[in-house]
């Protein structure tokens, strides 16, 4: 909590776009999790070389990327960098208490929601923020964990089930945020 105080305290005084992660380091390292598909195909993988990612959209497959850790900013500022997302966007995304939002910008489509986990054995409930970048061909998602509720939704692509296959990027992030 107090390094969590610490970060939040260093963003005062900075300019708006500055990256300063506010929240709590959770995993180790950030993890990045491609899954590149189309109605007949399906490629996934996990990714350590960041520049392997603009390979991912360049082709005529829809690619989720979700990246799992925000507290490696360099990375994350070299991930927006690649997308051309805007420093305020990515200074929001870094933000973990940043309230729910949803912002059309001109190449893509930014939006912060809360993930709701319930676990029955602690009787608790967990809040995460995730925020996704819909553009064109490809959909990014930003966790602070490694953890999620999106699992049925990788096994719906991995085995083709229903129209998620058959569907954009758009499809792919509605059915992402019905899952909390």
């Amino acid at each position: 909590m107090i390094s969590r105080l610490n970060n939040i305290r260093k963003k005062h005084g900075m300019s708006p776009g500055s990256l300063i992660f506010t929240g709590e380091q959770k995993v180790e390292k950030i993890t990045i999790e491609i899954f590149q598909y189309n109605h007949s195909t399906l490629i996934e993988k996990k990714i350590d070389n960041i520049d392997e990612l603009k390979e991912a959209v360049k082709s005529n497959t829809i690619a989720w990327i979700n990246i799992s850790g925000l507290h490696e900013v360099d990375k994350l500022e070299k991930i927006g960098e690649m997308f051309n997302i805007n420093p305020l966007v990515m200074e929001d995304i870094l933000n973990i208490e940043h309230a729910p939002k949803l912002d059309d910008q001109e190449e893509y489509i930014f939006m912060i929601a809360k993930m709701l986990d319930y676990n029955s054995k602690t009787r608790r409930i967990s809040v995460e923020q995730v925020s996704f970048i819909l553009g064109k061909n490809y959909l990014l998602t930003f966790q602070e964990n490694d953890g999620d509720v999106f699992d049925h939704i990788r096994e719906r692509i991995r085995q083709a089930k229903g129209r998620i296959r058959k569907f954009g990027a758009d499809y792919l992030m509605y059915r992402l945020n019905c899952t909390h």
